[in-house]
């Protein structure tokens, strides 16, 4: 795995003056050629207990420029300083009462933004405290209980969360003064009760922040009380704290990966990174690394890290706002809400396309690429501890002329935005270009950051609408961990997209879960890399089963060629058994799938929609973008 974070991450950090160097060879992006893994949306971010509802309501048109997947949200229920006017638990022991007022603008401030909010269940509210916020309550089963209210009253809300995590740091007895037992004992109580609320409930734990030795026993405890376990949740903050017993995030990561291999059942099981920190606290300080504009490079090098560990599928930056001082974090956004320097590399990421495409920079640069039908992007970042001259070569474009955008982060360059209703990136320059190669030329300091969009003069056509349907989770499957074949859905644009990495055989699929679905559905279908028949289960295709009468009793599978009828055809949801009927569809787009056959008048219209990709060679890819029939 790639080098460590905490070394790296400091000497990215300095800023020396030097002299440029000679002329070095060209950053060179070729658009025509696809490239993996694409740049999905997998970063988000967490949130400190003690920001205050109004900051978020404050601070919401930076999400449009952001345009996280999730945001983790510590409820530090019972905790002093937590940021609620009102108690979300309040009432007495015998009688609980619950104030979801403040919440629910929080979370329909994230849901209006696309955003799927994660909340951290922790601590002990005050009203069912015996000690102290920190302790665990006297009744397990009580406190479970609320977070089974929390659960139904979003579900019956018609609002869909992005996960539920049990507690927060409970290795650390600074916020789980009790043992690791009694945690998994409330881990068993907490996951019966949010599936009674919800039972489509995404649960992660244990949300750990030190302790490796807690791995191993949990993951046992889990397997022994046959418990749902969505994600396993992590932390990695401050390297080189005097408690850490770990070594850098991705050593972290390796560790959590090795025990879920063992444990067959838990192949569902996403990592979650739920809080990521990278420099030591003293860092964090006003004046320190997380005023410099160097903290930019950091991020883009942790993103291109993250991005080829298949089965982490979130890693949430601590923290979107400061915390008001109240703690020392890597806030996006500083106590006023104006943005520090990393905010730039999160919104040059969050406005690139997702397909990546053939990029190389020699050293010591570092380069991300991806396009669209009208736009062509490249973010190119100097992590070293020079000035560095750069060419970038932007070749191949998918249209011809257009305009190229060019944003600068660096010492003597300030973020452009323009920060009016819905935040929006502003280039320092703009230039007109005729044909389908366009360059750029000039200095990047040390920690330096250029972003190049290059785009069309008019706007491309509109994707096709999104289905009527509403999206209720997704499901996920890691049969081989940390291979270089990946799976994942856009939950903006509905676009799965699959891809063989450089393996020739692994199972590449995911799931999406849906409530009020059509009857009909259209699945367009774009591949690359010659997906192609290497052995039985080689696959490429659609499945559908359908929830009827409480429960899936039918599904159905689309393929357009690539399918041998003998393959195991057993998937771990729905209704977990070979699909009942097979359809081969022809090679016109899209592929039209039609339910009416497989439903009956008691059809809920709910469905799970999954795409595979299987054995098909390496550097073969599937885009599967779901949508209405039109």
């Amino acid at each position: 795995m790639a080098r460590g974070f905490g070394g790296f991450f400091l000497r990215s950090l300095a800023l020396l003056a030097a002299s440029p160097g000679p002329a070095a060879e060209p950053v060179v992006v070729n658009f025509g050629v696809p490239s993996d893994p694409p740049l999905v949306r997998k970063f988000g971010f967490a949130n400190s207990c003690t920001v205050p509802v109004s900051r978020y309501v404050r601070d919401a048109p930076a999400l449009a420029a952001l345009r996280p997947d999730t945001v983790r949200v510590e409820l530090g229920l019972g905790k002093p300083g937590a940021g609620w006017l009102t108690p979300v638990v309040g009432g007495t022991p015998g009688n609980l009462q619950y104030s979801w007022d403040e919440l629910d603008t929080l979370v329909t401030v994230l849901r209006t933004n696309g955003i799927w909010p994660i909340i951290s269940h922790s601590y002990t509210p005050v009203v069912l405290q015996r000690e102290d916020w920190n302790f665990p309550p006297p009744s397990l089963r009580q406190w479970a209980g609320c977070g089974r209210e929390l659960a139904y009253h979003y579900r019956t809300s018609g609002v869909r969360l992005g996960g539920h995590e049990i507690w927060s740091s409970p290795d650390l007895t600074t916020f789980f003064n009790a043992s690791r037992g009694i945690y998994c004992q409330l881990v068993k109580q907490t996951v019966l009760a949010l599936r009674e609320g919800d039972p489509d409930a995404v649960i992660g734990a244990p949300a750990i922040a030190e302790r490796a030795e807690w791995v191993v026993p949990f993951l046992g405890f889990v397997e022994f009380e046959k418990l749902p376990l969505d994600f396993f949740a992590f932390q990695a903050v401050a390297p080189g704290g005097a408690e850490q017993t770990w070594g850098p995030a991705t050593n972290r990561l390796l560790d959590i990966r090795k025990a879920l291999v063992a444990s067959p059942r838990l192949a569902t099981t996403e990592i979650r990174l739920s809080a990521f920190n990278p420099l030591p606290s003293a860092q964090c300080r006003p004046g320190g690394a997380v005023d410099q504009p160097a903290l930019a490079t950091t991020v883009l090098e942790a993103m291109a890290q993250f991005l080829g560990e298949n089965d982490l599928t979130a890693v949430n930056w601590a923290s979107l706002m400061d915390a008001g001082g109240k703690q020392e974090t890597l806030g996006l956004l500083d106590e006023a809400g104006n943005p520090r320097p990393a905010f730039g590399a999160f919104a040059f990421y969050a406005d690139m396309p997702v397909d990546r495409r053939q990029a190389a920079a020699p050293a010591p640069l570092r380069v991300l690429a991806s396009a669209d039908a009208g736009r062509a992007c490249a973010v190119v970042w100097n992590p070293s501890g020079s000035s560095q001259a750069a060419r970038v070569q932007l070749d191949a474009l998918p249209f011809a002329g257009g305009q190229l955008k060019i944003h600068q982060l660096d010492a003597g360059h300030s973020l452009g935005l323009n920060r009016s209703n819905i935040w929006s990136l502003v280039p320092q320059e703009t230039q007109p270009f005729d044909g389908t190669n366009v360059a750029w030329a000039g200095e990047l300091p040390a920690g330096g950051v250029v972003y190049l969009k290059a785009e069309l003069r008019t706007a491309p056509v509109a994707p096709a609408a999104p289905p009527s349907a509403q999206l209720v989770r997704l499901h996920r499957y890691f049969p081989e961990r940390g291979k270089s074949n990946y799976a994942d859905f856009n939950r903006a644009d509905w676009t799965a997209r699959l891809g063989m990495g450089s393996e020739d055989r692994s199972v590449s699929m995911i799931g999406v879960n849906l409530a009020n679905c059509p009857t009909n559905l259209l699945v367009k279908v774009q591949t690359s890399g010659s997906p192609r028949k290497l052995d039985k289960d080689s696959v490429l295709a659609v499945r559908v089963d359908i929830f009827d009468r409480n429960s899936f009793t039918k599904s159905l599978l689309f393929h357009a060629g690539l399918y041998d009828p003998t393959r195991d055809g057993r998937i771990p949801w729905g209704t977990y058994k070979a699909p009942d009927q097979v359809v081969k569809v022809g090679a016109d787009q899209p592929w039209s799938i039609d339910l009416a056959g497989l439903t009956s008048p008691y059809w809920g219209r709910r469905a799970i929609v999954t795409f595979i990709l299987q054995n098909a060679g390496n550097g073969a890819r599937a885009k599967f973008t779901l949508s209405s029939r039109r």
